[in-house]
């Protein structure tokens, strides 16, 4: 979803997801990469996460990667979180069990 685009809506199924522009949406995904210009708002179900932009809403991922430009609330459960500071957070984590 590219710069200036703004989508909204919901996607499932879908091998990869980049996003630029803004989105409002509910995800299913095996890859979800969040650009720096990225902004997303909804619920992220998938394996990677990669935030470097935007992100409120619950998501349940395998592996975040949370960037330093990123700025992230809402509710995260993950198996695997490698933070990466400083970034902007205002959330609830819950590391899930293998």
């Amino acid at each position: 979803i590219g710069a200036g685009a703004h989508f909204k809506g919901k996607i499932s199924n879908a091998s990869t997801i980049e996003v630029s522009g803004i989105v409002e949406a509910d995800v299913t995904t095996e890859k979800l990469t969040i650009n720096e210009t990225g902004k997303f708002g909804g619920s992220i179900n998938s394996k990677l996460v990669v935030v470097s932009g935007s992100y409120d809403g619950n998501m349940n991922a395998d592996s975040v990667w949370l960037m330093p430009s990123s700025r992230v609330s809402g509710e995260i459960k993950y198996k695997s979180c490698p933070f990466i500071l400083p970034f902007q957070y205002n959330i609830r984590k819950q590391q899930q069990g293998e």
